[in-house]
């Protein structure tokens, strides 16, 4: 399979180089990633990071790798189509992972048009946030072992935190989700 890594095309994009605000704060974590062959659909504006095995902490050495996938608002079809585009996507993510522990990816979408900034801070915090709550404002759809698809109970920004941002697509112009 052909990969690109910066320029305007369908291809898959393998992710090699990563935010060095992510490398100096978790630099175990960076190598790991660094190695797993991470690859992306152009679709995804940006790569977030969760979880034990992010700022939260505590990972053990059998935890796995939590990201999310924030999708460009323009690259998102809509339904009926926007739940086979999603398998597709995560399928391409899961299918490439070599690392000797499990991924957990989801695919993040927006929901109400506010760009989710909120996916490109650390810590939570109310004040961006045009809908005031961060409740159900954005979609997120998953595979894991015995289940494939949205997550549909009361999605909260807070919940999410800490996080970090640790890849984006240049191909999306900074402000754009």
């Amino acid at each position: 399979m052909k990969f690109r890594t910066g320029t305007a095309s369908n291809a898959p994009l393998l992710i090699n180089q990563f935010e060095s605000h992510f490398i100096a704060q978790l630099p175990e974590t960076y190598q790991l990633l660094r190695h797993a062959n991470l690859v992306v659909h152009p679709a995804v504006a940006h790569v977030v990071l969760y979880g034990s095995r992010g700022l939260a902490g505590r990972a053990r050495p059998d935890s796995d790798v939590n990201l999310f996938l924030v999708l460009h608002p323009t690259q998102v079809p809509s339904s009926p189509a926007r739940e086979h585009f999603l398998r597709m996507l995560l399928g391409l993510t899961l299918g490439h992972w070599q690392a000797s522990v499990n991924l957990d990816a989801a695919a993040v979408f927006d929901l109400r048009g506010c760009g989710l900034r909120c996916f490109d801070r650390t810590r939570y915090d109310a004040r961006p946030c045009r809908w005031g709550n961060g409740v159900d404002c954005f979609g997120i759809y998953k595979i894991r072992s015995g289940y494939s698809g949205y997550v549909r109970t009361g999605l909260q920004v807070r919940r999410m935190y800490p996080c970090i941002r640790i890849w984006r697509n240049r191909v999306y112009p900074v402000g754009e989700t």
